[in-house]
Parts: C-alpha cells; sequence; structure tokens
C-alpha cells in the first residue's frame, strides 16, 4: 500500500532549525553539492572550510606571502592616496578655471611647460623621466 505524505508531519528526524539551515556550497569529489548545513556565519561546512580557525594565515605568516603590495592595506593606502590626488587635482583644475576667468592675472613669462632636458621625449639617455620603479628616483641612495 502505497504512503501518503502529509506536509504537516516532519519526513525526517533531524530537528527543524538543521533542516531549515542554509546548505554547504561545495562541491563533492563526485560533483553533487554537499548536503551538510553550512557553519553559522559561512558559506562553507566544517568540513570544507567553515570551521573556525581554517584558511591560510594573514600577512607574512601566509607561505606565499612575497611583498605585501595586494594587501587589504596597502590597497586601502592606495585608494585613500587615489582619492587625495583626485581632490588635489581637482582643486588645482578649480583654481586654474578661475584664474582664467579672471582679466590680467595670467602669470608672465614663457607660457608653455619647462623643462630640464632629460624629461619625456628627450634625447638624453639617462634622463630621471624616463625611469619607473621603487629605486628610481631616489637621492638617498
Amino acid at each position: 500500500m502505497k504512503k501518503k505524505t502529509k506536509p504537516m508531519e516532519r519526513m525526517s528526524s533531524e530537528p527543524l532549525p538543521l533542516r531549515q539551515a542554509p546548505r554547504c556550497l561545495a562541491r563533492t569529489r563526485s560533483g553533487t553539492p554537499c548536503q551538510k548545513p553550512a557553519a553559522k556565519g559561512k558559506k562553507r561546512c566544517r568540513l570544507h572550510g567553515g570551521a573556525e580557525g581554517s584558511g591560510a594565515p594573514c600577512g607574512e605568516r601566509n607561505g606565499s606571502y612575497r611583498h605585501g603590495l595586494f594587501t587589504r592595506e596597502a590597497i586601502a593606502e592606495r585608494k585613500a592616496l587615489q582619492a587625495l590626488i583626485r581632490g588635489f587635482r581637482e582643486d588645482a583644475r578649480g583654481a586654474l578655471s578661475a584664474l582664467d576667468a579672471t582679466p590680467g592675472a595670467k602669470p608672465s613669462g614663457g607660457g608653455g611647460r619647462v623643462c630640464d632636458g632629460a624629461g619625456r621625449g628627450s634625447s638624453a639617455p639617462f634622463g630621471r623621466g624616463n625611469r619607473v620603479g621603487p629605486d628610481y628616483g631616489r637621492d638617498d641612495i
């Protein structure tokens, strides 16, 4: 005889909060999704990396740490510096446009760019403007 399913009765013996918990998003070796509930606040179960303290250590304690260029702190510092430079540029553009708007306030001189002969586009072989890197352009070396 065929059993009828009753939607108000439980079909399994596990408690209701465990049944309603979000599931692990990992795939098993056979390609099927993991059936275990995800760890609290994580997207993986304790066996697939959701356990407390799992994962690689941060910073220099990690074995693949090289230079720290892409650490969270370095990225945040670069973004803050870019925002600061962007603000300075906007202020400078505003000051230049205000200077252009007032008649007779332009500085006298060549009006062009001042170049020492060793910048970009120059034929000088050892110009400081052509080099890029951490050691170039520093006088203390």
